[in-house]
């Protein structure tokens, strides 16, 4: 098979690459650029969790197995217990890719809310569902975190 001066593309010896990198624009090497985003840390997690208990997660600590051998690492109790909270940052590099201010972001699968939240942050509105109630209670609890932006009142003047 000829490929007409680009390389067939070849994943990375161990098959993956970093769950954090977004590539978008080209290079000489044929492959996209890098877009870097570090992962949600424990704060961006975790903000306007207050009133929430920290609880057990498995997927926290040193991952893999820990719920299996009832290991308790102090690193595996959090306030945010879903299992995939992405970066704010990423999220509102997606959402300004596809939409403009004041459009409507959907959400079908919330979880902890990153979507709503960058949505919020950068003037959209948004619509998120989720069947789990209790990942539902965490999205509101981050979302009431963030003021909602007034612009203007609306009304008779002062004067």
């Amino acid at each position: 098979m000829m490929f007409e001066g680009k390389r067939p593309f070849s994943p990375p010896e161990n098959g993956r690459f970093p769950s954090n990198i977004i590539r978008t624009d080209r290079f000489e090497d044929d492959y996209d650029r890098f877009y870097y985003i570090p992962k949600a840390d424990r704060g961006e997690r975790d903000e306007g969790l207050d009133t929430l208990p920290k609880r057990f997660s498995a997927t926290m600590g040193n991952g893999i197995g820990l719920r299996e051998h009832n290991i308790k690492e102090p690193n595996a109790y959090v306030k945010n217990i879903h299992p995939t909270v992405k970066p704010i940052a990423l999220m509102e590099h997606l959402i300004k890719l596809v939409s403009r201010e004041n459009q409507i972001i959907l959400d079908p699968f919330v979880g902890s809310g990153t979507t709503c939240l960058a949505a919020r942050k950068l003037n959209r509105h948004y619509i998120g569902i989720d069947k789990d109630e209790e990942y539902c209670k965490i999205a509101r609890l981050r979302l009431a975190s963030i003021p909602v932006k007034i612009d203007s009142f609306l009304g008779g003047s002062n004067s």
